[in-house]
């Protein structure tokens, strides 16, 4: 059978993520009930794979990823103002 058919919880989007790893926190193997989930609250006291210690790595790459984009958007309003600077103006 394909992962995902047996209500396991290999989704291959979160492959590094998978059960058994010991280097970093991860999902649950099979899907369990939590009570105190407070990023996914819809799953609270529901079978889900996600487990309340998955959430602290879920919080730090969503820090990490709204620093990146962040940081994108001043660079570009940097660059916008920048061209502002050198717009042409008509004789």
């Amino acid at each position: 059978s394909e992962a995902g058919d047996s209500g396991d919880c290999f989704n291959p989007l979160f492959q590094p993520h998978w059960a058994g790893k010991s280097d970093i926190r991860h999902l649950a193997s099979k899907p369990t009930v939590e009570g105190s989930l407070r990023l996914c609250p819809f799953w609270t006291w529901k079978p889900a794979c996600c487990t309340t210690s998955f959430e602290e790595e879920q919080q730090r790459a969503f820090e990490l990823w709204k620093a990146h984009w962040k940081e994108k958007e001043q660079r570009l309003e940097a660059f916008h103002s920048e061209m502002d600077d050198f717009r042409l103006t008509p004789e």
